[in-house]
C-alpha cells in the first residue's frame, strides 16, 4: 500500500467520521446514525475519487516538468492531499446535518 492509497482511505474514514459526528450533534437515533454514516461514506467515496483522478492528472503534469521541479511539485501535491480529508469531513458533516434535519421534519 502506498502513501497515496492510505490518504485515499483516510479521506473516506474521515468523511464517515464527519457523518457520525453530525449524528451525535443532532442526537439522532439508530436510523439517523445509519443515514448520517451512509451520507459520510458517499461523500468520502466521491472526494476520494476526485482526489485520485486529480492526483493522477497533476502527477502526470509534474512528470513533464524539469527534474529539478519534481520535488517541489510533489510536495505541494501531498500537502493538498493531507488537507483534502479535512475538507471532505467538513462537507460530509454539513450534508449529513442537512439530511438529518430534512428527515426529522423540524425545518430548523
Amino acid at each position: 500500500m502506498t502513501l497515496w492509497e492510505l490518504l485515499l482511505l483516510i479521506d473516506i474514514g474521515e468523511s464517515v467520521g464527519g457523518g457520525f459526528a453530525a449524528a451525535n450533534a443532532a442526537q439522532a437515533g439508530a436510523g439517523g446514525r445509519v443515514t448520517a454514516v451512509t451520507v459520510g461514506f458517499i461523500v468520502g467515496i466521491t472526494f476520494a475519487w476526485s482526489m485520485h483522478r486529480t492526483g493522477r492528472w497533476i502527477g502526470a503534469r509534474i512528470q513533464r516538468t524539469p527534474v529539478s521541479r519534481h520535488e517541489i511539485g510533489f510536495r505541494r501535491l501531498y500537502f493538498v492531499a493531507f488537507v483534502w480529508p479535512l475538507v471532505a469531513s467538513t462537507v460530509a458533516m454539513r450534508i449529513a446535518l442537512f439530511v438529518l434535519r430534512l428527515t426529522r421534519g423540524d425545518g430548523a
